[in-house]
């Protein structure tokens, strides 16, 4: 099934979408893997909206933003779970409508709750990976390399949401932050990254960066256009732009 939602072979999504949910809860691991895959390639052959998916998920194996149940999964399953939760921006019809929604404060953005979930859990995710990775006694969920490998997806599925779908809006970014903000736990996933990137450099650091530089980028360029000229002034919340000046 999963190589055939691969290559948009499966027409009539209603006939395996039953096998798929029960693929879900079955007893190897390997098989909730390729479950999970499944659900993620018709996504993108927009078969299945992606709230819809996340719904089943939340039900069936995991709440998407309850972190502490999704590192109890074994580490394949949560790789595929992280690479379907970095799909909801161009892949969920809900996010269109107002109910049970929020909305952006500058462009109108309405996000759905699907997708602020699964913001809020790859977000929750990058950073006890990140401390797990940096900090000699926090606790240990995988091995190095497994968790290696899930925060470089992380930071890939994070990139691909904009700013203002993870939750961060320019008013946050001009005003007083605080640590519980998005803006602020970006920044730090950001920081954490560089300094895991550092210290376990001998681990496939070059593609590790490719996802933290482009989601780095992307702070960047929005905390320019937010704060303008007043970037540079320190009475403004410490933006991640002055600390890559300072590092």
């Amino acid at each position: 099934l999963c190589d055939l939602a691969k290559e948009d072979l499966i027409r009539d999504v209603s006939e395996i979408i039953g096998w798929v949910q029960t693929f879900l809860i079955d007893e190897d691991y390997v098989v909730i893997h390729s479950a999970v895959r499944t659900l993620h390639h018709l996504i993108q052959a927009e078969e299945l909206d992606f709230s819809m998916v996340i719904k089943v998920l939340n039900k069936r194996l995991v709440a998407v933003d309850d972190t502490e149940a999704i590192v109890k999964l074994p580490d394949i399953v949560v790789e595929a779970l992280v690479q379907l939760m970095g799909i909801g921006e161009n892949n969920d019809s809900e996010s269109s409508d107002s109910d049970g929604s929020e909305s952006g404060d500058d462009s109108e953005i309405v996000i759905s709750q699907q997708v602020q979930a699964s913001t809020l859990g790859l977000r929750s995710l990058a950073l006890i990976l990140g401390q797990s990775l940096l900090e000699q006694d926090a606790k240990v969920y995988f091995d190095k390399e497994s968790m290696m490998r899930m925060a470089k997806l992380v930071h890939e599925s994070l990139g691909r949401y904009s700013l203002e779908h993870i939750g961060i809006s320019t008013e946050m970014i001009r005003s007083e932050c605080t640590e519980t903000s998005e803006y602020d736990s970006i920044k730090k996933i950001i920081e954490l990254g560089f300094d895991i990137s550092e210290k376990h450099h001998a681990v496939d650091t070059c593609n590790f960066d490719e996802g933290l530089i482009a989601l780095a980028r992307k702070v960047v360029v929005f905390e320019e256009d937010a704060l303008g000229p007043s970037l540079w002034n320190q009475k403004t919340c410490k933006p991640f732009t002055k600390n890559l000046h300072h590092a």
